[in-house]
Order: structure tokens, then sequence, then C-alpha cells
């Protein structure tokens, strides 16, 4: 794993709301049992936490000099947030213009002009066919049995290394998908979210990475081999509005009331031998 210094963003989750209903978003958000939008003072505040990170971070870990540092507006959907204009408004006071970002799925409209001068960093992705997305509730604990092996290819999590970690009203968290976790699981609370809390060390994250990273799919892909440790665990369209899950998260999703278990609108993952190991890359997710 990777220090968060060394992220090439980190985001700020600001709504659990979105008008989509993607198979196995990584925001977990059908899952959710109740809606939620960040206090503009909590945003402000996160903001302010985060601003030297554009510049004063450590060097990428994947040394990508041309793509720059990034803070992100991200959901949910932002654009749903009922104070997305003064968020904008919070972003450009505190962070400079190569350092912002907006993760949206929805139509510009009549915000382009200002998301425009707002964020040097748009990732539009509306999440149309083709557009696939690989399950995050395969639980890596219920694949691997070899525990040991198991620590290995956690370690080496490709979504850890590549993707960012997030601020939640829950607190920072060291990986977005383990704040996602957290969030509709019932588990621990994120790290107090206050100016330089991304210097802090990936061993004050080691609580989350614990409870988190066992009961995640990241994992699963083995980046020393190319291939998944999973065998038959693909892929699913978006569209489907169907999540792929092991035994144990599908306990735990339903004791905790996930309206997307209640509605059988998920698939229990089955280990199947002989399927080989496809040897593709998930964060690979437009065909």
């Amino acid at each position: 794993m990777i220090e968060l210094t060394n992220t090439w963003c980190i985001q700020i989750a600001v709504t659990n709301a979105c008008p989509k209903a993607c198979s196995n978003c990584t925001r977990l958000l059908s899952h959710a049992t109740e809606k939620w939008f960040m206090s503009v003072e909590d945003f402000e505040s996160a903001v302010i936490a985060l601003k030297d990170f554009p510049e004063k971070s450590g060097p990428d870990s994947l040394a990508r000099e041309n793509l720059g540092k990034v803070v992100g507006l991200f959901g949910g959907e932002p654009q749903l947030h009922p104070e997305f204009s003064v968020l904008c408004e919070i972003m450009r006071k505190h962070l400079p213009y190569h350092g912002r970002g907006l993760w949206t799925g929805v139509p510009l409209g009549k915000r382009r002009q200002m998301i425009r001068e707002t964020f040097r960093y748009l990732n539009h992705n509306t999440h149309e066919p083709p557009s696939y997305h690989q399950s995050a509730l395969v639980a890596i604990a219920d694949v691997v049995d070899d525990k040991r092996e198991m620590w290995r290819l956690i370690d080496q999590c490709w979504i850890q290394q590549m993707w960012s970690p997030a601020i939640t009203p829950r607190g920072l968290y060291f990986c977005e998908v383990a704040s996602s976790l957290c969030e509709v699981m019932n588990g621990p609370a994120g790290l107090e979210v206050d100016p330089g809390c991304w210097r802090r060390p990936l061993d004050d994250f080691r609580y989350q990475v614990e409870w988190c990273c066992p009961k995640c799919a990241f994992g699963l892909y083995d980046r020393d081999k190319g291939e998944m440790a999973a065998p038959g665990l693909q892929h699913r369209l978006d569209a489907d509005e169907v999540d792929d899950v092991s035994e144990s998260n599908l306990e735990r999703l339903r004791s905790c009331g996930s309206p997307r278990v209640h509605s059988g609108a998920c698939e229990l993952y089955q280990i199947d031998p002989s399927r080989e190991k496809e040897a593709h890359q998930p964060w690979k997710y437009m065909r």
C-alpha cells in the first residue's frame, strides 16, 4: 500500500444521493438506508484541511506528472447537493485552479460555465452503456483461504494505489471504498479531518485496513500475475442494477437493512475453479 501523500487525488464526498443505481458501485449507494448531504461548514473545513495537498504532497506513486494532484468534489452525485454553487465558491477560495476536480455523471446544463471556471480536472462519466463495474462486495476473505496470501494481495491492491482516499461526514479514510464499506456496514469512523491530515502515516489507518480490506473485492486482482484471484469474477454492466456479493457480505448487508438486498438485486458469487482467472484490468471500466 502507499501513503496518502503519494496518492494523486483525495476526494471529498458531499452526498450519497444519486439519480442512478449502477451495478457494483464503489460508493455502495443502493445499500444506503438514508440519504445525506455534507454541511457547507464541514465541507469548508475539509477543503481547508487539504488545501496544501495539491502542491506540497509527495510524488505521485504512478509518476503521472502531467495530471497533477487534485482535491475532488465527489458523491454520490455532487450536483445534487442543494448548495453546489457554494461548494464551488469554497473550492475557488481555498484551492488553486490546477488542484480542483469534479466527478459528476449528470448533464452540466446551465452550470457548465461555472464548472469549467471552477475545475481544472473534470471527470464527466454518465455511465452510459457500455460501462462496467467490478464488484466491491465479493469479500477477499471469502475467496482466499490462505490469510498470508490474502494480505499479500491486499497490500498490492490496485484501487488503493491508483485511486483515492476520501473524506466523508464520518471522517478521513485511507481508501474511498473503505469509506463506503464503513458507512453501509456500520464500520469504524474515520480519522479527524484537520489541517494536514493527509500527512498522517498509513499506520494511523491500520484499524481501517484490518476492518475493511478483508471485506473488499479489489484486492482480488493479483497485479504480480495480471489475473484475478477469483475464478469467474467478471465485470457487470452498470445498467443491470445488480450487485455481485459474497456470502459474508450478503449477511452483513442484510443485517444493516440494505434496500438493494431487500429488493433481491444482489447475486451471490460462486467460486468456480473450472473457470479461468481472466487476465483483464479491472480499472478499465469502459468498453
